[in-house]
């Protein structure tokens, strides 16, 4: 099995990225047939940013119209791909939660707001930037799993120095909840791949991977890591 970037395979029977819009990879999965997704959307929120900046103008819920165009589509797209039994792990800031929250409501079991200490503050001025949100969300046949783990992960985050991309998430944060929320070989999906590190964290965690990423450099990287990955599994 190779990684595939070119999108010439079924997303959902290939260890591989996917170059392109997430909405187009979204639609290529059969229904119904995904059991965990762990992805990182662009929850950036330019359109108020731009607002604050211009004092003599009021800001208003309506600025972020964008982006909850976006988001409607996006999780619009998702949820048919979902198995009955699945679960999400999406990761949000304080901003782009709400919309999250908004749009899966009526398609879950349950919702839930995990909170990752990175063990380091970083950005910001009054308060400066030490935790980061993750939407957990599980569709209706989804088990319970019993555990007893706590929704505040610590967990050190990749340095800046060392990363390949801009938002990259550490493999130890990424194996713990796709070994939380999957078995050996079930699909993980990430409509957002990046750097390709929920990939490689599925492989070696004995798990199957599909993604997608419109960055074409992004997604030369992760289908790289992703082939590295897939040798080390088969060699061990």
């Amino acid at each position: 099995m190779t990684a595939d970037r070119t999108g010439g395979e079924d997303p959902a029977h290939v260890s591989g990225v996917y170059e392109g819009d997430a909405l187009d990879f979204l639609a290529s999965l059969p229904p119904r047939t995904v059991p965990l997704v762990v992805t990182d959307p662009p929850y950036f929120t330019p359109p108020a940013q731009f607002v604050s900046g211009r004092s003599r103008h009021q800001r208003s819920l309506s600025n972020l119209s964008m982006l909850d165009h976006f988001y409607r589509d996006f999780f619009a797209a998702l949820v048919p791909a979902l198995r009955e039994d699945a679960s999400m792990y999406i990761f949000c800031d304080s901003q782009s939660y709400p919309m999250y929250y908004a749009y899966l409501y009526e398609h879950v079991k349950s919702l839930r707001l995990l909170v990752w200490d990175r063990g380091t503050a970083v950005n910001g001025y009054s308060w400066r930037y030490r935790c980061q949100y993750i939407l957990f969300a599980q569709m209706h046949d989804a088990p319970a799993v019993k555990t007893g783990d706590s929704d505040l992960i610590v967990c050190k985050s990749v340095p800046m120095s060392a990363r390949l991309h801009p938002a990259e998430k550490p493999i130890p944060l990424l194996t713990q909840l796709i070994e939380k929320s999957s078995e050996l070989d079930d699909l993980v999906v990430d409509c957002f791949a990046g750097s390709g590190s929920t990939g490689v964290a599925a492989l070696l965690a004995g798990r199957r991977f599909a993604g997608a990423e419109l960055n074409h450099d992004h997604c030369i990287l992760a289908t790289d890591r992703i082939t590295d990955a897939l040798a080390l599994g088969e060699a061990s």
